[in-house]
């Protein structure tokens, strides 16, 4: 018998050589031998119902007319003969704004209209006027002092965003419906900081800022009964044990995806972008290379898992905050990426897409998952290039069925 290499004598028993002495398992049929194997099956997906709706869209040429405001309401807030302007900005354009103004008050109302609802999301939580840590404060938080329910898709209030360099008391009233942002501004000009809120009080202003608000959003067929009141965020515990990234994939499947690859942690934190989180998302990745005579090969494998807490007056929020989040990528997917299929047996919620990119991670087959609290990301890219073909070449196939079965494991320890 010959005797085993120090390479391996290093390995364990079940991955030496063909002939072990008293290691080797035999086949009773053939007289073989047989080891354990050093790598994985890869899974074909399994395609599962879409359970996330699509939601309204409406084009610009589409909008109400005078921005859905009624004379009605315009009497009540302005009270006496108004001035209008209804500015019409031509392609590319996406808004539309209506103002009507008499003295020193005002009534103002902005349409954003976005390619699609996802788009409208992220807007809503954090770009544009008042400011982007305003509308955090309401959006991405969720403050129950400031969100409004019955309005829309998802709404919220900020009292006098500007502060007091503007000069002006105003309620903002923002809300989402479908792939259309809808802002409502109601306020009062004054010269002497001594006058501020005395004209118009903020109860007036902000009753005056919802009615039109509701306004125009049954004018666009959507809720109108707003009513300042907390999200609904049903009490889901949390998941207690949430692994790191980098021991999420056992070794076989890494030796499958990205064998001898380098490994560590990865700075990822515009992944989730709707979610203000109180720590960084987990990141691991993986990288292998080969080359020969110009023939190369590359792997990576990429893992995100963020989870979102809940804080002790609101334990529904990270369960309901990772929901929303996969809610929007959901969409964007469905609608911008290709191979879009969702999946069965993932997580509580999962997709599989083929997208150019995606935050910083460019092709491949990408899987997003959910379970309660936590979202998470896999990524899996093998590309070739030779002498004859100096370009890259994407194996699709393996690429898809890489990151859903890296997914599946990810699942299993967010069960655990």
């Amino acid at each position: 018998m010959s005797e085993t290499s120090p390479q391996e004598s290093d390995r364990p028993w079940w991955r030496r050589g063909p002939v072990v002495a008293g290691t080797a398992v035999a086949v009773a049929a053939t007289g073989a031998f047989a080891w354990w194997p050093d790598t994985m099956a890869l899974a074909a997906p399994k395609r599962g119902a879409d359970s996330v709706p699509a939601g309204m869209r409406m084009e610009k040429a589409k909008a109400p007319a005078r921005c859905g405001v009624t004379t009605r309401t315009l009497k009540t807030l302005l009270d006496k003969e108004w001035s209008s302007s209804f500015p019409d900005y031509p392609a590319p354009s996406k808004s539309k704004e209506c103002s009507w103004y008499v003295d020193h008050r005002s009534l103002e109302v902005d349409f954003s209209f976005h390619d699609s609802e996802a788009e409208a999301m992220l807007d809503f939580i954090g770009s544009g006027w008042p400011s982007e840590a305003a509308r955090a404060e309401v959006a991405s938080e969720r403050d129950p002092r400031r969100t409004v329910t019955g309005l829309g898709d998802e709404a919220g209030l900020v009292s006098a965003p500007m502060g007091v360099s503007r000069r002006w008391d105003e309620v903002l009233v923002f809300f989402r419906a479908g792939n259309v942002l809808v802002t409502v501004t109601y306020g009062h000009w004054w010269a002497d900081p001594a006058q501020r809120w005395k004209e118009l009080s903020e109860k007036d202003a902000t009753d005056g800022a919802l009615k039109a608000a509701a306004d125009v959003a049954r004018s666009m067929g959507m809720p109108a009964e707003p009513v300042r009141a907390p999200v609904p965020m049903p009490a889901v515990p949390v998941l207690q044990n949430v692994p790191q990234a980098c021991g999420a994939l056992p070794a076989k499947l890494l030796r499958t995806l990205a064998p001898d690859a380098t490994t560590g942690p990865w700075n990822l934190n515009d992944t989730f972008s709707s979610i203000a989180f109180r720590t960084p998302p987990r990141v691991c990745k993986w990288s292998a290379s080969k080359s020969d005579g110009g023939d190369d090969q590359e792997q990576k494998l990429t893992v995100i898992i963020a989870p979102v807490p809940s804080p002790p007056d609101r334990p529904g929020f990270g369960p309901w905050s990772a929901a929303y989040e996969y809610t929007r990528l959901h969409r964007l997917a469905r609608q911008k990426w290709k191979g879009f299929q969702p999946l069965a047996g993932v997580g509580e919620q999962a997709f599989l897409a083929h997208p150019a990119s995606f935050s910083q991670l460019d092709n491949g087959g990408l899987v997003i998952l959910r379970s309660r609290n936590v979202l998470a990301a896999v990524h899996y890219s093998t590309t070739e290039r030779t002498f004859a073909r100096p370009y890259d070449v994407h194996d699709t196939g393996k690429e898809i069925r890489g990151a859903y079965t890296a997914a599946l494991e990810v699942a299993k320890k967010l069960k655990s």
